[in-house]
């Protein structure tokens, strides 16, 4: 199971507001982790992290390319252990997104092997129904479930606090 934490906007300028977030994680690494990660914050090194080249998952059922936003590298205190963390920025409702997280994940995982936090940075201004988990039903009461959990925090709030425009 993983949980990815949400944050809220609408629909702008779609490049602008993705490189606006990437800039921002980059720069705000380790505050963003304390931010919405505050239980995982202790145990990364934030001395050795490493932002990875943006990569590229084909979606070969769509016929779509799709790129991945932010991938950190980090080590874990005290460990000899690389944890990923995959960050995406999202500036408009897409009702997939859940899914498409997952897909990422998984693509991330078969090509690294290590162990992947997915955290989905969702900006639009109105509120939105929290996202739902994925599920995969078997005809046994065995079931694969993916919960991402939800933070709002809105464009204006992030201007308020970054003094952006």
């Amino acid at each position: 199971m993983f949980a990815a934490p949400v944050i809220l906007e609408e629909k702008a300028d779609y490049m602008k507001h993705d490189r606006l977030f990437k800039k921002l994680i980059k720069e705000f690494f380790e505050e963003f982790i304390e931010g919405f990660f505050p239980d995982l914050h202790p145990y990364i090194d934030f001395s050795e992290v490493t932002f990875l080249e943006q990569e590229v998952y084909w979606d070969y059922i769509k016929g779509t390319k799709k790129e991945i936003d932010l991938l950190a590298e980090v080590k874990l205190n005290h460990e000899d252990k690389i944890l990923h963390i995959h960050t995406e920025a999202q500036s408009s409702h897409e009702a997939d997104f859940p899914e498409r997280m997952f897909l990422y994940f998984s693509y991330l995982y078969a090509k690294h092997r290590k162990p992947i936090q997915p955290i989905a940075v969702l900006s639009y201004n109105r509120q939105k129904r929290r996202t739902n988990p994925i599920q995969n039903k078997y005809p046994s009461s065995k079931r694969t479930s993916i919960q991402l959990f939800t933070t709002t925090l809105k464009k204006e709030k992030l201007e308020r606090i970054y003094s952006i425009r």
